[in-house]
């Protein structure tokens, strides 16, 4: 047990002295809770909740959950670190918020840069490996991706309204039903990747690109309005305190999403960093060297009539 990072492990405290744990699988959890109570397996008393599973691909995995407690009279040998697991996610999370770093630009229009930021954004991976885009989106093509999506929901196991709807430039589909949060994931991550399969076979089997989204009750929405709030929070006080904001890596659509949103925003910039699909983003406060000017000015006439 030593060397084991309890930080690491996933424990929840319940009622009568149980401890929930997840994991990957029930072994996992009950390995995690070993650690957790610095006992053997022998002396603790473990009520398996669920046992889990892989999903498709990894989508739609759900992980194995169990509730221990140490048995009758025996004493656990846990650390004050253990006992503070919560707290440290919770210190885990405020950390993984919006950095700070000094970052100065002149004072120009940056409305050019920002359009070039969403146009590369913007950009679709397929046709950057030279496969044409469909002008039009056919009444068979829209079909073949409600067969997609359908096919794929069986074999992970979901079974969720599907609402198709076909646009003449491109196909847009909406998931309701049970298990959204398990088909949405942690920011939307499964979602992103579930439309990603979809277009990937789609594009097999139609021979080409063709626009499509895949939502779940609403979420793309949602996020949109979330992540635009939050952009403008921090750029306000990017503007506020002069230092530059960093936010978290996202990827291309979340991307887009605070570009727009800061796009009009006076007195800030954004420009996306990084390698690979997530990246941050940057928002900047513009150097006023204008208004530096007038005041400097000011002060040199004032300096003159003095002497």
């Amino acid at each position: 047990m030593e060397g084991i990072n309890v930080e690491t492990i996933t424990a929840t405290n319940t009622e009568n002295g149980f401890v929930e744990f997840e994991g990957k699988t029930v072994e996992k959890a009950i390995e995690d809770a070993c650690n957790y109570f610095g006992l053997s397996q022998d002396n603790l008393d473990i009520e398996i909740l669920t046992r889990g599973s892989t999903g498709l691909f990894g989508l739609g995995g759900r992980k194995a959950k169990i509730k221990v407690k140490p048995r009758e009279g025996v004493t656990p040998n846990i650390s004050p670190n253990k006992t503070s697991l919560e707290d440290s996610y919770e210190s885990s999370n405020d950390s993984s918020n919006s950095q700070e770093s000094t970052y100065n630009t002149e004072n120009s229009d940056t409305s050019n840069l920002v359009d070039e930021e969403i146009e590369q954004e913007d950009s679709d991976d397929l046709e950057a490996e030279g496969i044409p885009t469909a002008k039009e989106v056919t009444e068979e093509q829209a079909e073949m991706a409600r067969q997609i999506i359908t096919d794929l929901m069986q074999k992970a196991g979901f079974e969720p309204e599907i609402n198709l709807k076909h646009y003449p430039d491109r196909i847009a589909i909406e998931l309701t039903g049970a298990d959204m949060s398990l088909i949405i994931g942690k920011e939307g991550q499964t979602l992103d990747a579930i439309e990603y399969m979809v277009r990937r076979i789609l594009v097999r089997r139609a021979g080409c690109v063709i626009r499509l989204t895949v939502d779940a009750a609403g979420y793309r929405t949602k996020r949109e309005q979330s992540l635009s709030q939050l952009a403008k929070r921090n750029a306000a006080k990017a503007k506020r305190t002069g230092r530059a904001i960093v936010m978290n890596p996202m990827g291309p659509r979340d991307r887009r999403t605070v570009h727009l949103a800061l796009r009009n925003f006076p007195g800030v910039r954004t420009k996306s960093i990084g390698d690979g699909e997530l990246k941050k983003i940057i928002i900047t406060p513009i150097r006023r060297q204008q208004h530096y000017h007038r005041r400097n000015t000011r002060a040199h006439h004032h300096t003159r009539r003095r002497y």
